[in-house]
């Protein structure tokens, strides 16, 4: 742009980092440096948020035009991966340096400087369609900790759960709890090693075949169980004196002293007792059922408000904040965990009744071992945190599962995530509001694009975490080019399969099935299914969904979640029945019957649709 009458520049800066994204003017001195313009830039309302804790580049544009602001991303985007490396601008010189002529003209509608972050220069080869740079990620993560203004206090909840949906009947705040059905997500043991340890741990309390010795309880631990299991089930007249047992219990179970009636510092809720600053451990009380309201929901929301305050914004920045909530309800004790993603995830790990009665010694030995776990647990997020280094940059490695293997010689692949994907392929921004009822649709499913690299160098992949996989029929149909390869495959000691494919650029056949070779589609779905029925193997969900179509191979199947043998194993007891053949049953014997009579409504389908192709 032109001088202006007080002998100062006008420039215009652009910072590419989401697509709402404004230019603005910029007026300094004829000897400014390129330091004052950084200054100014910092300062800036638009771009304060974006350049707190990042370091901040300015690269000489000249090149791009203002207009058509609704492409402008884009542009900037492919702009900086020619020249990100020869336009940087040196913070000691003058802006005249390299501007001689001054700026653009101010008819021209230049850009005639590029700012950016490192976080957006990394994310400058970004995938089509993931607009988001991982600095504004980092933001968006920020500003919705911090937005709690819709949820009610815990105690006013207790006494009407009205006041935790909002008018569409969805739970307020960002709160994934399971309540109603779908509102979850990926769980939470994938998020942090102790919570898949103590997953692990509590799923295997009692199990006789699998000896723990870590999870084996002291004689001094076992005799503190006791007395609490018996203190447990007496009648208290409120909860202050059920806090009498509860104190010193707790206490020293977690070999810690704890706070209480804890005070949020400006978000107001009071928990019944806490440990760790960040928190570590919530611990909410209710003498008996039905007595004030869900101990354990309570404590889900004061962990909500809590990640709310000033004070875990730089906790919000690099970790997915994660705590461990007890819920004591009577003679009740539930535990759960919870991590912050953009929203509060939580998981209900185990709630057990204490009660005496002729087989005591068994309930006293399973509550040892279930505190014994939770000490652990309690003592590996004490050093997570102690370890979290608040100076670093931010990241946004937090959002992404880190999976704990359960194999002592596994090693999880070198993964570099970009998004979570929909079932359709499609990458989705799960903290953008304005596809809000997309990302709710996805949110239970962990499913990730990535970038795995190893020895033969970078892959861009799919990450897949799922209950059960069947990995011995993925590899015989990649063996004949009719399934994605199928680069890694672990069970986790979360009890969950990861498993890493190639991904196949392209939309799954229920969302394209009118195609010209529809024939060859077909022909290569049977020959899919015959290879498999000669390995006595059922594939079970053969529905468009689970087809792709790879741009040089053709049909490949994908998923084998329910994939099976032939009259030994079973349909999971959740599977949708409807449109399979008709003698699939919930939990039933699978058979290779099942997918012919599949690959016959799947012809079906393709002729109704390519009639007129």
């Amino acid at each position: 742009m032109a001088h202006i009458a007080t002998s100062e520049l006008c420039y215009v800066v652009y910072m590419p980092d989401n697509p709402s994204a404004q230019c603005y003017p910029f007026d300094l001195p004829e000897g400014a440096k390129v330091a004052d313009l950084e200054d100014k830039i910092r300062a800036h309302a638009s771009y304060k948020h974006a350049s707190e804790g990042e370091n901040i580049i300015l690269l000489k544009c000249g090149e791009l035009s203002m207009e058509p602001e609704n492409t402008l991303l884009n542009r900037a985007t492919e702009w900086l991966r020619e020249h990100s490396s020869g336009s940087k601008m040196t913070p000691a010189h003058r802006l005249k340096r390299y501007f001689p002529r001054g700026p653009a003209p101010e008819d021209h509608e230049k850009i005639d400087i590029v700012v950016v972050t490192d976080s957006i220069l990394e994310a400058s080869d970004k995938l089509p369609g993931l607009d988001i740079a991982p600095s504004n990620l980092i933001q968006m993560s920020v500003r919705k900790a911090a937005d709690v203004r819709d949820i009610r206090s815990p105690s006013e909840i207790s006494k009407d759960i009205k006041l935790l949906k909002d008018n569409s009947g969805s739970v307020r705040g960002d709160l994934y709890i399971h309540r109603p059905a779908r509102n979850y997500g990926p769980h939470t043991s994938l998020f942090h090693h102790a919570f898949a340890r103590l997953k692990q741990r509590l799923d295997r309390l009692d199990d006789p075949t699998i000896w723990q010795p870590d999870l084996e309880p002291s004689s001094e631990l076992l005799g503190l169980c006791h007395s609490f299991i018996s203190g447990s089930a007496e009648l208290y007249e409120n909860e202050p004196q059920r806090r009498v047992l509860l104190k010193p219990f707790f206490e020293s179970v977690l070999l810690d002293h704890g706070s209480y009636e804890t005070k949020l510092d400006d978000r107001g809720g009071i928990a019944d007792a806490t440990w760790g600053d960040p928190l570590i451990v919530i611990r909410e009380d209710k003498n008996e059922p039905g007595v004030g309201g869900d101990s354990s929901l309570q404590g889900w929301i004061y962990f909500r408000k809590a990640v709310a305050q000033e004070s875990y914004k730089p906790y919000v920045q690099r970790s997915n904040c994660p705590v461990v909530i007890i819920g004591v309800t009577g003679s009740r004790v539930e535990i759960s965990t919870a991590v912050f993603i953009g929203g509060v995830y939580m998981d209900k790990l185990i709630s057990q009744d204490l009660y005496i009665d002729a087989f005591q010694a068994k309930l006293v030995l399973h509550v040892g071992r279930m505190c014994q776990a939770l000490r652990l647990c309690y003592n590996d997020l004490k050093e997570y945190y102690r370890a979290l280094d608040l100076k670093a940059a931010p990241t946004t490695g937090y959002l992404y599962p880190s999976p704990l293997p359960a194999g002592d010689y596994d090693t999880v692949p070198a993964l570099k995530y970009m998004c979570k994907l929909s079932h359709g392929g499609q990458c989705i921004q799960v903290m953008q509001e304005e596809r809000r009822e997309e990302a709710d649709a996805e949110r239970p499913y962990a499913i990730y694009r990535a970038k795995m690299i190893d020895s033969d160098g970078e892959a861009d992949v799919v990450v897949k975490f799922t209950a059960r996989y069947n990995k011995a029929a993925h590899k015989l149909l990649e063996t004949e080019q009719l399934a994605p390869r199928l680069r890694y495959f672990a069970r986790l000691i979360s009890d969950h399969c990861m498993v890493v494919t190639d991904y196949v650029e392209s939309l799954p056949l229920s969302d394209c099935p009118k195609q010209k070779n529809y024939l060859d589609i077909l022909d290569r779905v049977e020959r899919a299914v015959q290879l498999l029925h000669r390995g006595d193997l059922v594939f079970g969900d053969l529905r468009p969904q689970n087809i792709v179509l790879h741009p040089k191979e053709g049909a490949m199947l994908i998923d084998f979640d329910f994939a099976g043998t032939h009259g030994v194993d079973r349909y999971p007891a959740s599977f949708d029945t409807s449109r399979h053949h008709r003698d699939v049953r919930r939990h039933g014997i699978m058979d290779k019957e099942h997918d012919i009579f599949m690959i016959s409504e799947l012809r079906k389908i393709l002729e109704r649709a390519n009639k007129s192709v």
